[in-house]
This record gives structure tokens, sequence and C-alpha cells, in this order.
């Protein structure tokens, strides 16, 4: 397994341990972070991490990603051809040459996995755009096997592409069977007959964070918990002159097998995102599925995969992102009717206990791999 991050996400842990578990030995290839960490072994596999010279000698800059992106390229096929694979699985859309590659000379199997519109995503200035399109383009139809995360992106891709329907691999907690609860009230001195709004995930300006902040002293007996980079937080808020009311907590960075708790901890999930990229209009965000794990009703923007998952199983509102007055009415009617929020809570809880939990997505992706043998 090939990405080019330095961490290990929940996504890449689940799959890796799923192979692992039916009898694949599984190698995951990450980037070496700024600060140094040496190759180790997480549970059932093993961690190798890309060394990057220019990462360090060269300052961040547009102009210079694409000389380290080539070091990449470079690295990691010389890494990845030190020792023979029989698949080689590309998380994402930078290391699939990569992929192509290896494919091409030793005649690997090649896996890519889409989990959002990589050539659509929000600030990609147009040079940048034209150069992943061609990427993507050139690349994906050497693929023996594509996932993507739902029906409107694989859809979108075998409209674009000259590749069958790719399969959907939803990005999905385990279901939990222990539903362990942090105290968020008491870690902030909060009443208990308070409402705690939850989100978590990245502080872009896009992703709602900013509306919260905006709505929240409108919104009587509530208090917002905010789970992510307690930097860039700090960063956004003064970039956009934000005022933050003290009734709102931020949580920094919180490991993913212990965030299940902290999400449990909160009462309703919010996720806000703004229609500013197709890649957005099309995602379905592993937060909420987190949130729904945790039998969080939700409150989220009206976009199509939202629509499929929240109206069509009962399970919070669909609001309209631009509306504070949409989005203020919904939270208010979770946070006032108790008949309403409990049937959502139980709804949760039932389509990730029968529907959307790992592992059934597990047997899919398995499925497929058999497949390639």
């Amino acid at each position: 397994m090939l990405s080019m991050t330095d961490w290990i996400d929940s996504g890449v842990h689940k799959k890796a341990v799923s192979l692992n578990r039916h009898g694949y030995r599984v190698k995951v290839f990450v980037l070496q972070g700024r600060t140094p960490k040496p190759n180790q072994r997480l549970e059932s596999y093993e961690v190798v991490r890309i060394r990057l010279r220019l990462r360090k000698l060269l300052p961040r800059h547009l102009v210079f990603f694409y000389l380290k992106y080539l070091e990449f390229l470079w690295n990691a096929f010389r890494a990845l051809s030190r020792k023979r694979f029989d698949v080689v699985h590309c998380n994402d859309l930078e290391t699939l040459p990569v992929g192509v590659l290896l494919k091409r000379i030793y005649g690997v199997r090649l896996v890519y996995v889409s989990d959002e519109l990589n050539t659509e995503v929000v600030d990609l200035n147009p040079v940048s755009k034209g150069i992943w399109k061609s990427v993507e383009a050139f690349c994906i139809r050497s693929a023996d096997a594509v996932f993507t995360v739902n029906e409107s992106i694989s859809v979108w891709l075998s409209e674009r592409y000259p590749i069958p329907r790719p399969e959907i691999l939803h990005n999905v907690p385990y279901h939990r069977t222990s539903r362990g609860k942090k105290d968020l009230r008491r870690m902030f001195g909060i009443p208990p007959d308070t409402k705690l709004l939850l989100y978590q995930g990245s502080m872009h300006p896009s992703r709602g964070v900013l509306t919260l902040l905006r709505i929240l002293p409108q919104i009587e007996n509530a208090a917002l918990i905010i789970i992510g980079d307690k930097n860039q937080f700090m960063e956004l808020v003064d970039r956009h002159r934000a005022a933050t009311p003290e009734n709102v907590h931020v949580i920094d960075f919180v490991p993913y097998r212990e965030l299940p708790a902290y999400t449990a901890g909160a009462d309703i999930g919010l996720y806000l995102l703004e229609n500013s990229c197709l890649n957005y209009y099309y995602s379905l965000p592993n937060k909420l599925f987190e949130f729904l794990s945790a039998g969080l009703p939700v409150v989220v923007s009206d976009f199509p995969e939202h629509r499929r998952i929240v109206a069509g199983h009962h399970c919070g509102y669909l609001v309209d992102e631009k509306s504070d007055e949409d989005i203020i009415r919904k939270i208010k009617l979770l946070m006032q009717d108790g008949r309403a929020y409990r049937e959502m809570s139980r709804n949760a809880r039932r389509i990730t206990r029968e529907i959307f939990n790992w592992e059934k997505e597990e047997k899919k992706m398995i499925t497929v791999y058999h497949r390639l043998k």
C-alpha cells in the first residue's frame, strides 16, 4: 500500500489490517515526516517511510512542490522495486503513477483508491488541475480495480474515463460493541443541561467552522466542541477575524483509536460543508459515519450523498449551508424535540450496526482482491 502522506489514517489502517487478516502480507509505504520516525510495525502490518531530501531543502511553494513530487515518485518506485509485490494498492492519485510503472515493468496487479474527486478539489489552481486531470486520465485505465467511497463519485469516474464503474467502499468505522464515552462536560466544566454540538475535522474555511462560530451566540443552552488541529483553528480565527464565543472548546488532534469515545460524549454532530467545489458537493465524509456510529443525530449540508444517508434513514436534518437561519432552526429542533432526537439517535445506531460498518465493507474489498489472483 502506498500513500503520499506522512501519517497512517484510519482508512489505510483498516484496509491494511483487513487484508492481513485474510492472508495478505501488507507493507504500507508513507512519507517520512519532518520529524524523522523509524520504520515500524503497527499491529499486523509493516510501515516503511520514504525519505525526501528536497522536503527539507526547499520551501513550501507550488513551484517546489513538483520537484519534491518527482523525488517522491523516484524514491517510492525504488523502495517498492526492492521487493516483488503481487499487488500495489495506491491510496491516492499522487501515488498512481508509481503503481502504473510497477505494473508495466514487473506485471503486478494495480488497485487505485479514489476517496474523493482528486481533480475537483477546492483551491486547486488551473495549472495544477490540468496536470492532475492528465495524470488520472492516463493512469486510471491501467488499474485492475478501482475503489471509491460513494455512488456519485463512482458514476462520475466511469463517465469521465473509459473504465467500469468503480467498486463502492464506504469509509466507515468498525461497528463498536463497546460504547465508552468521554465526559466532555466534566472536561470543560459545562453544565449538565447544556447540549454539546460537535465538529471534528479540518479547519479549512469552507468546512463550516466559521459559520458555527457566527451562529453559536444565537443558540441558547449549547456549547460547541471542536476536535482538530488547535493551531490551525487559531490561525483560521485570526485570519478571518472571527469572534470566538466563550462556550467554544477546542480539543487538539485525538488519535483515531480514541476518537469514538470523544465523539460519543457529544449530543449532535455538525458538518456544514460549503458547495465550493464538485469534490465537496459529491463528498461522503467519514466524519458523518463517525457521528452516526456514536448515536449522534446530525445537521449536515444538503448534498446528494448526505441526503442519501440522512434523509434516506431519518437520522438528522439537511440544511442550506448558506442560510444561518435554517441551520439555527434545525439545530434547535434537535435540541428541543426529545422524541425526534431519540428516534434519530436509534436510527443512527441501527444503520451503522446493520449497513454502514467496516465489517461489511471489508467483505466487499476482499472479494475484489480475490478476483485479482
